[in-house]
Order: C-alpha cells, then sequence, then structure tokens
C-alpha cells in the first residue's frame, strides 16, 4: 500500500455535529486502502447510513445504504455536458451486482471508440429497432445454427426476380 498507520491518535478530531452527522479526521485505524484522511459519516433516524471520506493512499469514497443520485444540468444554457464521468489514466467501470440490471436511457445513445467495441453476453443477446444500418468492410457470423435472410430489394432485383437470370450475373 505504501501508507503506513499513524499510531499518534492525538492527531485525531471527531466531531459530532449532531447524532445523526459525525466529521472523522485522521483516524489512524488501518482500513484496506490506509488509515483515513477524513470520514463525514451520517444516520437517518430510520438506520440508514452514508459515508464520504479518503484515505491516505488517495481512495475516495461515497457510500450508502440506498440510492445515490447525481443531477447536474438544472441551470444549463443550450445543451452541453451536465453530468461528466472521467478515469484520465485509467478505466471506467459500472457494476451492478446481486442480479442487477445497467440501463441506460436517452433520447439517443451514442457509443464512440477509437478502437474496439466488444459485447459478450452470457445467454442472448437482442435487438429490436424499427431500421438498422450497419456499414462495413467485411462482415463475419459463425453460428452452429439459425436463419438469415437477405432479400434482395435492389433495381435490378426487382426486374429479374421471378426469371431465370441467375443473381450472380447482375447483384
Amino acid at each position: 500500500m505504501g501508507t503506513k498507520p499513524n499510531p499518534n491518535w492525538q492527531q485525531r478530531a471527531y466531531e459530532a455535529f449532531s447524532p445523526n452527522v459525525k466529521l472523522d479526521i485522521n483516524n489512524p485505524q488501518e482500513g484496506t486502502s490506509g488509515p483515513i484522511v477524513y470520514n463525514l459519516l451520517s444516520s437517518s433516524k430510520g438506520g440508514e447510513q452514508s459515508s464520504v471520506g479518503m484515505t491516505e493512499s488517495g481512495l475516495f469514497h461515497l457510500y450508502n445504504d440506498q440510492c445515490i443520485e447525481i443531477i447536474g444540468g438544472q441551470k444549463v444554457e443550450g445543451g452541453g455536458v451536465c453530468v461528466n464521468i472521467a478515469g484520465t489514466k485509467g478505466d471506467v467501470w459500472i457494476t451492478a451486482m446481486s442480479n442487477g440490471d445497467v440501463k441506460i436511457t436517452g433520447t439517443n445513445i451514442l457509443i464512440d471508440a477509437s478502437k474496439n467495441v466488444e459485447i459478450q453476453a452470457g445467454s442472448n443477446f437482442s435487438v429490436r429497432a424499427n431500421k438498422i444500418n450497419m456499414s462495413s468492410n467485411s462482415c463475419f457470423i459463425k453460428a452452429p445454427r439459425g436463419k438469415i435472410s437477405v432479400r434482395d430489394v435492389s433495381w435490378s432485383g426487382a426486374v429479374f426476380s421471378g426469371t431465370s437470370v441467375p443473381s450472380g450475373l447482375y447483384s
């Protein structure tokens, strides 16, 4: 970890603003990512708890027993970015644990990758759309079974449909 516990308990400050809101500063207790720089702790009358803080290793955490809500852009003029989540030198992960779904909702969803987009599904991959447009230099589909039908709806396909002219001559 690189951080060592601070055995000096005299540097610790603990302030209780109310029975439900407390601030813990320089707690020398060693956690999984080092001693605590600060923790803002709160609890509701119903027992729900939350914590915001930072450890000596630089880990910032935001924990909450219930939903976490992030809302931005209430006064943004003309659109633009209202919430930005960026990992400047690493990955950004969104993980739903305990059989949870990840849902992205919006008018338009754009995925822009400078390299690859990979989708892995443990079971089914479904797409429902009014229209699907795909364009690539090459396309490969491997499946032990299934059916893909492509109708020739080009002008030449319509003209020669039902005739003895092979489609290979005009496609």
